[in-house]
């Protein structure tokens, strides 16, 4: 599992765990790759071909 930055940390200085999410190594490096639009009120990634990718939440503590 790796950390991700939804608000890029180098433009944002936003190190707050309402700015990251946890993904697997192969989303993100995808993510870094296509750099798709995080929405919140959807927790979908919209990437710029339109393809739109869900989120699969795990509410464990």
């Amino acid at each position: 599992m790796e950390a991700h930055h939804i608000d890029p940390f180098i433009t944002s200085l936003n190190n707050n765990f309402s700015n990251v999410i946890i993904l697997c190594p192969n989303h993100h490096r995808i993510i870094h790759a296509y750099n798709p639009i995080f929405r919140l009120k959807t927790k979908d990634f919209l990437y710029p071909n339109g393809y739109k990718e869900g989120l699969q939440l795990n509410l464990h503590l």
